[in-house]
């Protein structure tokens, strides 16, 4: 249960200035009247170039409460005026945690101890007694970044987002530039407290819109200071399917096996990618994005999937990962493939049979079947003998009897495997059988 100071409100202008003039200290009720603690402090302005002074009317500051220092959240603010010298005061405060936001028109708004966002904000606990701010906040004039983003043909890039960050880790700011490739972090309404900045440019867009390597640079801000810095992006490869059924209808979350190849992945070897799952949006759609010299995938039927016969398949039409086709982008081919695949049901692979022995009588041949799949596939034989079946001859085996003398013998071999059209595949026929 969150416990945050009671906003104290006022009864009119004349009554506020009264109070401001009054009470040194602003005091807050508790929301609560368990808690014991209290917490004050003082903030101050610095116009640039100036010194720390005694802030105007209208600095205010925001309060939340957490029971754990690692449970904040940014939400459900409380805001209080300060008094006129800066002075502020909670009473009746719960043990816990209290995240401090400062903020006046015309100065970079900031939490304790000078941070820009929670995230790397210094929390100040309270244990049932008075605490005080080891130091005063002294809010200094708003600096601002701006620029464009282009792209590596120098046109504007719409709907890129820029953030401005205390680190490349860190949550930071985000503004997203106009339809000429423009960013003002000021417009956006982004105050930022002076200081060493990780910015950094990128735009994903919807899956149809083209995608691009982040550009980033490291940006040192006065108080103040409106610091101009242009982006350019490098448009990344990126590969657009589009899976369908057997009777043409987009598949909605059909799973993909995504396998690329890089030097610097997996030593160089076949990999799958280490995100996901993978899977197509409702109108059977999937956009792949990485950074690979080499990449093939396998696409599965939805799970619940009851429409016409089909099983999954490797890109393109193949059924192990051996047989797919490669996608590669060597310079200058365009960045975006659309590729289509329509599943359906499965075809089965296979050399051409042999028939292996001496056509005597009393001998026996047998049936050779180098290559059939995808493994495992079930195989059916029948003998042949002048191009007619014979009766009983089913084996991958036959002996040779007096009825074949003179005559050519072959086989069939038939190939079945659940969700794959039937094959069937016949030998050559031997020579003439001897006696």
């Amino acid at each position: 249960m969150r416990h945050a100071p009671r906003r104290t409100t006022g009864v009119g202008l004349a009554l506020a200035l009264l109070l401001s003039l009054l009470t040194p200290l602003l005091v807050a009720s508790p929301a609560s009247a368990a808690g014991t603690g209290s917490l004050t402090g003082r903030v101050l302005v610095q116009p640039t170039g100036g010194t720390a002074t005694a802030p105007p009317n209208g600095v205010w500051v925001q309060v939340e409460y957490s029971a754990s220092s690692s449970e904040h959240s940014d939400t459900d603010l409380d805001q209080f005026q300060v008094a006129a010298d800066g002075t502020f005061r909670f009473t009746g405060l719960d043990n816990g945690w209290y995240w401090l936001r400062f903020g006046t028109a015309g100065y970079a708004s900031e939490y304790y101890d000078s941070s820009n966002g929670y995230h790397d904000a210094t929390p100040v606990e309270v244990r049932g007694g008075a605490v005080a701010l080891p130091k005063n906040v002294v809010l200094e004039k708003s600096g601002a970044v701006a620029g464009q983003v282009t792209d590596a043909q120098g046109r504007p890039v719409a709907g890129a987002s820029v953030k401005v960050a205390t680190s490349s880790s860190a949550a930071g700011e985000t503004v997203e530039t106009d339809a000429n490739g423009q960013y003002d972090t000021a417009a956006a309404g982004i105050t930022l407290t002076p200081g060493t900045y990780h910015a950094e440019a990128n735009r994903w867009g919807d899956l149809d819109d083209a995608v691009y390597l982040a550009d980033s640079a490291q940006i040192t801000l006065a108080a103040g200071e409106v610091h101009t810095h242009n982006f350019k992006l490098t448009e990344r490869p990126r590969v657009l399917v589009t899976v369908l059924g057997p009777d043409g209808t987009p598949l909605e979350s059909a799973p993909l096996d995504i396998q690329v190849k890089h030097p610097d992945f997996d030593n160089g070897d076949w990999g799958p990618i280490r995100y996901g799952p993978n899977e197509t949006d409702a109108r059977g759609r999937y956009r792949f994005i990485d950074n690979f010299d080499a990449a093939r995938f396998h696409v599965g039927l939805p799970a619940g999937y009851d429409g016409p016969a089909a099983v999954g398949e490797w890109w393109q039409d193949a059924y192990t990962a051996k047989d797919a086709r490669v996608l590669t982008f060597p310079r200058g081919v365009e960045m975006l493939r659309k590729v289509t695949v329509r599943l359906g049901v499965g075809r089965l692979s296979a050399t051409k049979p042999v028939v292996a022995g001496k056509a005597r009588v009393g001998k026996a041949l047998s049936a050779r079947t180098p290559a059939w799949g995808p493994a495992p596939v079930k195989l059916r034989y029948t003998w042949l003998r002048g191009g007619k079946p014979v009766k009983g001859a089913t084996s991958a085996r036959y002996k040779l009897t007096r009825k074949d003398v003179g005559r050519r013998i072959s086989v069939r071999v038939t190939g079945t495997k659940s969700g794959f059209a039937t094959l069937a595949r016949a030998s050559a026929k031997t020579a003439k059988v001897k006696r």
